[in-house]
């Protein structure tokens, strides 16, 4: 029996940083470059934060990149909660689509391994074993990452895989011993 299914906390929350200037021109960034939030990815953290506000959240795990980590401080604003980088949450590694239109990557973006980066198992495996890491803090934990964790995290879980708009907070919850995602 795995870390998961032993786990004694039945929801994770999970946020997906807020806005950048990449996802405005609609560029791939991945975990190859450390783009910071813009002032509206700023704004929607803060509103991420009173969204929040009321439910129970005793540690927060963050992406080491700056956009996840800068959500995750303004979240933490009023709260004080220990704030722990996740190495394995930061965004899959895209190698020669960094940088680059969505365009240039189109259909094959979830099917196919980036060239000259992290194949789409090895990212898989990492975003897994950050998600693990988060459950051996005291929980409820709140997430701070990307979108490709969140779509990977779902499709393992055997939750049919969306998007997740920039600072909508949802959970991860263990129902009858399956995992579903809800916006919160």
């Amino acid at each position: 029996m795995g870390l998961i299914e032993r786990m004694n906390c039945s929801e994770i929350y999970f946020v997906r940083h807020g806005e950048t200037d990449a996802n405005i021109q609609e560029l791939i960034s991945g975990g190859d470059w450390d783009i910071p939030l813009n002032e509206t990815g700023q704004s929607q953290a803060e509103h991420a934060r009173e969204t929040l506000a009321g439910l129970e959240i005793r540690t927060i795990c963050s992406s080491p990149l700056s956009r996840a980590r800068e959500t995750a401080s303004i979240i933490n604003r009023g709260r004080d909660l220990p704030v722990s980088m996740v190495p394995d949450l930061a965004e899959w590694r895209l190698g020669d689509w960094c940088r680059q239109e969505f365009a240039v990557a189109g259909d094959a973006f979830w099917d196919t391994d980036p060239p000259g980066g992290e194949t789409r198992a090895e990212f898989f495996q990492r975003a897994l074993q950050g998600f693990e890491q988060c459950l051996t803090y005291p929980g409820p934990v709140l997430i701070a990452a990307h979108g490709g964790i969140w779509r990977s995290l779902q499709e393992q879980f055997g939750i049919s895989s969306d998007w997740i708009p920039n600072c909508e907070p949802h959970v991860f919850r263990r129902v009858s011993g399956r995992w579903a995602t809800d916006k919160v």
